[in-house]
């Protein structure tokens, strides 16, 4: 109770502190001294207490006011303990479509809540509304933008909050049914559950704090509010990646940490490209078994769940990249049911040395003078080689048997020599060993130096 400062009071002696009823034993309380030409108004703050159950009698409180001049008048107050219209409330982060489990969810500044009401009873749309409070305060707010979606007996329902809502706010009788220009109306039932997904992703941003989101009827009691917190941890991404050769293979690490932010809850997909120039034709990017192939010089890879990923971009068959320093970009979009109403991205660069490929030359030499040999022998190559470019080289054999006009892979053959190869020419000597079981007939061998292939065919007596 407190006077309001206006012409009808006196200053002097006027009650400037709130005073609180429940204090009151029996002693009267002097509020200050009216002055007759206006009107005095005396202010009456009446709060919910908890733990009352509802019943069907009111309570009646009767304040009797004393004035020197007039004598006692009475002000009756009858309070009304009712239940709320709603027996039970979950709420869970992000965009919920089908059922959630009760949690006190945290999100970041432009995420999505959702909150799923059970009623307690029948009641009629038009006596129905939503608000949004926050903090200890209760303040109720509503930002402009901010998308609502709400789900009744399967059909969906949808308002976007203007900032002009009376009270702060939102009436059901307000939503429209989607795909349709039907307002919500008529009566709901009791036990019916009204799931209600707000979407901050267009909006200037919710503050930092605890918020609660309640269903609210104008015949029933205050209800039991969908709880969450706002704390702003956006998602994190990074990319890096090792240096290669022009026309090889590269790993790109992927990491996305979504925090709070609840749009990358139940998946991403990564735009990668070069920011300079695009990806040479026969590009190939690998992940999780499968081939994706860049368009417009950049590709598009579905991640799945947020974490690390692993995506391989193979040049081999393409004219390769130019040498020199080359930087990527990651672009991570969200993908799934809580992506969101604003189209938002995160992104993350990299880079990468790029390196020439070897060149390499390659001439095979079989020091005896005869190409038909018996199993068991073992063979002397020279092979004269030249090479341009860093890293290790080496000449690796392969042998195919000719198997009715058609060669054919044979094993068990041994080689040694022509390893670790680092100068940029030479000759290497390569001893090659025909199995005691090889059977008779025609043999190629490979001989390989990077790019370089060399055939050789003996014959096997």
């Amino acid at each position: 109770m407190l006077p309001v400062k206006s012409q009808g009071w006196n200053t002097a002696g006027l009650l400037t502190e709130a005073y609180d009823l429940k204090t009151f034993a029996s002693s009267p309380v002097a509020i200050g001294t009216t002055d007759s030409r206006y009107q005095a108004s005396v202010e009456f703050t009446l709060q919910n207490a908890p733990g009352f159950p509802a019943k069907p009698e009111s309570d009646v409180v009767t304040l009797t006011l004393t004035d020197m001049n007039s004598g006692e008048f009475q002000v009756t107050l009858k309070i009304h303990w009712k239940d709320s219209i709603v027996s039970e409330v979950k709420t869970a982060p992000g965009r919920q479509y089908n059922g959630i489990s009760a949690q006190k969810p945290r999100i970041s500044q432009k995420s999505a809540v959702t909150a799923a009401f059970t009623l307690s009873g029948d009641e009629n749309v038009s006596n129905l509304w939503l608000e949004l409070r926050r903090g200890e305060a209760g303040t109720p707010v509503l930002l402009a933008e901010t998308t609502i979606t709400l789900i009744l007996s399967g059909r969906f329902y949808s308002y976007q909050i203007t900032g002009n809502e009376s009270s702060n706010k939102v009436s059901l009788s307000q939503f429209t049914q989607m795909w349709e220009s039907t307002k919500l109306g008529g009566n709901i039932s009791k036990n019916a559950v009204l799931t209600v997904i707000m979407d901050f992703g267009k909006t200037e941003g919710l503050s930092n704090d605890d918020y609660s989101l309640r269903l609210r009827s104008d015949t029933s009691a205050d209800s039991s509010g969908a709880e969450f917190t706002v704390y702003n941890e956006e998602a994190a991404v990074s990319l890096s990646a090792d240096g290669g050769l022009s026309r090889g293979a590269y790993t790109f690490h992927l990491n996305i940490a979504p925090n709070t932010d609840t749009n990358l809850m139940d998946g991403a997909a990564a735009v990668l490209y070069p920011e300079s120039g695009s990806l040479p034709e026969g590009v190939v990017f690998e992940y999780k078994g499968e081939e994706y192939y860049p368009s417009g010089g950049k590709v598009y890879v579905p991640l799945g769940a947020p974490g690390a990923h692993d995506l391989v971009m193979n040049t081999s068959n393409s004219a390769g990249l130019a040498a020199g320093d080359l930087t990527f970009k990651a672009e991570i979009y969200p993908i799934g049911q809580s992506a969101g109403a604003a189209l938002k991205a995160w992104s993350a660069s990299c880079s990468c040395n790029v390196k020439e490929n070897p060149k390499q030359a390659l001439l095979i030499r079989l020091e005896s003078e005869s190409r038909i040999v018996k199993a068991g022998t073992q063979l002397t190559f020279a092979a004269d080689y030249s090479v341009t470019g860093e890293g290790g080289h080496a000449v690796t054999l392969t042998v195919e048997k000719k198997e009715n006009g058609v060669y054919q892979p044979a094993e068990n053959w041994q080689y040694s020599g022509g390893q670790s190869i680092t100068n940029t020419s030479g000759t290497k000597s390569i001893d090659v060993t025909v199995p005691a079981s090889a059977a008779a007939g025609t043999y190629r061998l490979w001989f390989r130096f990077g790019e370089q292939s060399v055939p050789y065919n003996i014959i096997v007596e």
